[in-house]
């Protein structure tokens, strides 16, 4: 059977001769292979039950039906026509939708109202947000009587030393006591100004919501959280920039809701002095009754408040989306704006085709500003967290001095960094930071933090008083740090 197994050729033909004779056998055919094969018959039928066996067929796995979770019963949605038995009718379901809709739509009215530009001019009276009594005649007539002591020198009530020279400017800075933080305006800081006056205290500051807050800190100078304040609302968008004028008796804002204006402290009226679809973004004086305005479309705009507010005239188009412009201390025909292209561009008002010069950052610029004495420098910031320096003593020929990293990310809840040049002092500088120890960074000429002004929160604009030791922080609460 060995030697017969191992034969290929024998095999073949009894597997052959077992699939065409399976069910009997022919005795004929048999012989014949016996015969062919060499072997007995009992070996060839041994063999014929083995290759007619056919294999056992493989039983397929049984698939287990998984078990489906219940689904969730979804209401069915039904006829309001065939709700009507239940006790509900079409006439009261149409009434409950009319309610609905009209109170929705007085909601959008106050809304709008809410966030309306104010037009034309407006009195002290007409956009006064009473705080410190129940009644605005009363809170103006206080706020009046405070403007009109400012120039009065026989009624100052403080001894505030002013600001040393650049020699002993750092030691004057540490010497600065905190006066602790006071509650100024609404919401979220957006600029920040302190009168220049001698004998008066007075802080002013812009919010997002279009408000503009003062508080008097002449007699609060120990604890100034016990100030008087008083705010208003010439504007119903972010109020980005706030400045006094050369004359002190102008106080100059521009909003995002596209208009600017200036307080006469004298008369006590908000005077309309600018108006644009597009958002107001900053201002510098050329002089007293002339300013540049930066819009949001990368327009600059020259405004004389002497003239009609449709003569003025844009001096720049297509700049990219603008921040702030600044105005060169002695040569007035200058001026520098930063624009979220990566640029600081250089122009002068005589030859406006091109720009001066570029001063070129690897991401957008926040602010730019010319050094407050010479005009010698400019100091950048930019959202690519660096902050520099610029020579600009030749315009057409301004090279970088100085650049560190300098984290400027702040996120949408604060205001952007914008560093600010010391008003005597071209070697000093100061800006936000958002380590977590708060605190105000002061840089010297090669941007070196040499002094960290320690407060409670993060101030993202800040101010010196022109002349006395007095710096001011304000963070995106409305609350405003004060160092005295």
């Amino acid at each position: 059977l060995i030697a017969i197994e191992r034969t290929v050729a024998k095999f073949q033909l009894i597997r052959i001769l077992c699939k065409c004779n399976k069910t009997h056998r022919c005795k004929w055919i048999t012989k014949r292979v016996v015969k062919k094969l060499s072997i007995s018959e009992s070996d060839f039928w041994k063999i014929w039950e083995i290759q007619s066996i056919e294999p056992p067929k493989k039983m397929k796995p049984i698939r287990q039906k998984r078990k489906v979770a219940d689904e969730e019963a979804v209401q069915r949605r039904r006829s309001r026509r065939l709700e009507m038995q239940n006790g509900i009718s079409y006439e009261n379901e149409m009434q409950n939708l009319q309610q609905s809709f009209e109170a929705s739509a007085k909601q959008s009215t106050l809304d709008f109202e809410e966030y309306k530009r104010p037009e034309g001019a407006l009195t002290m009276l007409d956009c006064c947000i009473p705080l410190q009594s129940n009644e605005k005649a009363e809170d103006v007539a206080n706020l009046s009587t405070l403007f009109g002591k400012l120039k009065m020198v026989e009624d100052c009530r403080f001894n505030i030393s002013d600001w040393k020279t650049s020699d002993r400017i750092l030691e004057q800075l540490s010497n600065l006591n905190y006066r602790e933080r006071l509650k100024l305006v609404r919401s979220r800081i957006y600029s920040l100004c302190i009168h220049p006056s001698n004998c008066r205290i007075l802080v002013t500051a812009g919010d997002k919501t279009g408000r503009i807050g003062f508080a008097d800190l002449t007699d609060h100078v120990a604890d100034v959280s016990e100030a008087p304040t008083w705010q208003f609302a010439p504007h119903s968008a972010p109020v980005n920039c706030i400045r006094f004028a050369p004359d002190p008796t102008k106080l100059f804002s521009c909003s995002y809701d596209g208009s600017a204006r200036y307080l006469d402290l004298e008369a006590g009226i908000f005077e309309e002095i600018f108006v644009d679809d597009e958002a107001c973004k900053g201002f510098d004086f050329l002089s007293n009754n002339e300013l540049l305005i930066s819009l949001h479309d990368g327009t600059v705009c020259k405004v004389d408040i002497r003239e009609p507010m449709k003569n003025s005239k844009p001096c720049v188009s297509n700049a990219g989306r603008l921040r702030t412009v600044s105005v060169h201390p002695l040569e007035k025909n200058y001026f520098i704006i930063a624009s979220m292209l990566g640029l600081a561009t250089v122009w002068d008002l005589r030859k406006l085709k091109n720009p001066v010069s570029e001063l070129k950052h690897k991401s957008g610029v926040n602010s730019a500003y010319f050094s407050p004495l010479t005009g010698n420098k400019v100091l950048t910031a930019a959202a690519s967290n660096t902050i520099e320096v610029w020579d600009t003593m030749k315009m057409t020929k301004t090279k970088k001095l100085k650049s560190i990293p300098h984290n400027n990310f702040v996120g949408r809840w604060v205001t952007n960094f914008r560093p600010v040049w010391h008003p005597t002092v071209e070697s000093v500088c100061f800006s936000g930071s958002t380590d977590s120890i708060r605190h105000i960074e002061v840089f010297d000429e090669n941007l070196r933090a040499v002094k960290l002004l320690g407060v409670t929160t993060m101030c993202s604009i800040i101010d010196c008083h022109p002349e006395r030791a007095i710096l001011c922080g304000g963070n995106s609460s409305g609350y405003v740090s004060v160092f005295i």
